[in-house]
């Protein structure tokens, strides 16, 4: 169920698209321009409202997981010593082409489980960041820490310094920032 016209509508026209030919070769059933008007799980089963061009109907189903908006979350990065804006969200302004106002602005987020550092996944954005992907595809596929990372000798002054820099600071020793 989503509420906006297409399924991950942050995402790439494209990418939705594709997406919801795969969700409906699956079968599964997708409620776009769908609103949630109501949860109501204090029986069997969990009875969801929703409403579509005026028309109201009840769902039910076992379980409901639900995502509504996100938050950016731009703090503690130094976006603000480097003058990066801001639109009035709170989120990194870009431009048609994904670029800030500073140029060239290079952003590596590793994120990492809090009790034994083990990478989950990377947020790459910036110029020549597919150079980032070898460390980080590697540390992947052989199940390594940030503390295993971080103990890795990245190259200076290079790209790679912000890979170090970000598995430095979930390993609990950033030097730069």
């Amino acid at each position: 169920m989503e509420f906006l016209d297409r399924m991950v509508p942050t995402e790439d026209a494209d990418v939705s698209k594709e997406l919801l030919k795969h969700y409906k070769k699956l079968g599964v059933k997708v409620l776009l321009s769908t609103k949630v008007e109501g949860i109501d799980d204090s029986g069997d089963k969990v009875k969801v409202t929703v409403s579509k061009d005026g028309k109201e109907e009840v769902l039910e189903t076992d379980k409901v997981r639900q995502a509504i908006g996100f938050a950016p979350r731009v703090e503690g990065y130094g976006l603000d010593k480097a003058g990066v804006e801001l639109t009035d969200r709170g989120a990194i302004a870009v431009d048609g082409r994904g670029r800030t106002n500073v140029e060239p602005v290079g952003f590596v987020k590793v994120v990492a489980d809090a009790e034994h550092n083990a990478i989950l996944g990377a947020h790459l954005i910036g110029p020549d960041v597919t150079e980032q992907l070898p460390v980080l595809t590697l540390a992947q596929q052989w199940d390594l820490s940030a503390d295993e990372v971080a103990r890795n000798i990245f190259a200076h002054p290079t790209l790679s310094e912000a890979v170090k820099e970000a598995v430095h600071g979930i390993a609990g020793h950033m030097i730069n920032f």
